[in-house]
């Protein structure tokens, strides 16, 4: 892997050699909800592999857990991921620090990490409508009071969107079918979702 430039130091992980999955193409990589660690993740077939960084330590941990689709994110040492699936919805996984594996959603069209405040949350859609979250930690759910508009989804992870958003805390992005724009006539617009209330802020049309 080349060097990766974290603050102003460089680090050069050695990523360690998968021996159950092949992954192909590029790496894709993603910060941690925290900040303080780096997840290279890449796919071959139908399941992916994500391998963790310390850019304090340089220490690696592969997770390559059977099962795992397209990763949704890193909270603390858990893996938040897709199940390996031939498309949505998919359930939403976890493996823990220990190789612990949970299902914590068995199905969802769409689903992405957020935070309210100092809490990190899972954002997911179901097969309907309706978003609803997960507390991280505390395993609270609850239901958003946000309503879609039909053939809209929560962003798909950036390697599949082939574009992601940068956004406030509490703040969440939909889009048709999951990506930013749609090459359908009357397909509907990408919005901006307030966790916090039922704000939805259409984008307009994306070229």
């Amino acid at each position: 892997m080349a060097d990766c430039f974290v603050g102003r130091s460089a680090v050069t992980p050695t990523l360690g050699t998968p021996t159950r999955i092949s992954p192909f193409g590029a790496y894709e990589l993603t910060w941690s909800e925290d900040g303080t660690r780096l997840v290279a993740w890449s796919c071959g077939g139908r399941e992916c592999l994500s391998q963790v960084l310390d850019p304090a330590t340089q220490r690696v941990r592969l997770v390559d857990t059977p099962g795992l689709g397209s990763l949704i994110g890193l909270v603390g040492e858990t893996v938040v991921s897709f199940g390996a699936c031939e498309g949505p919805p998919c359930p939403v996984v976890a493996v823990g620090p220990d190789g612990s594996f949970e299902t914590l959603v068995p199905s969802a069209t769409g689903a992405v990490l957020a935070r309210i405040g100092a809490v990190g949350q899972l954002v997911y859609q179901g097969d309907a409508s309706g978003l609803s979250t997960i507390g991280l930690g505390s395993g609270r759910r609850t239901l958003l009071p946000a309503v879609l508009a039909g053939g809209t989804s929560l962003l798909l992870p950036a390697a599949i969107a082939h574009a992601a958003v940068a956004l406030p805390n509490g703040w969440l992005v939909a889009g048709p079918d999951g990506f930013l724009r749609s090459s359908d006539v009357g397909a509907p617009v990408p919005v901006l979702i307030r966790m916090a209330g039922s704000a939805v802020v259409e984008l307009g049309v994306l070229k």
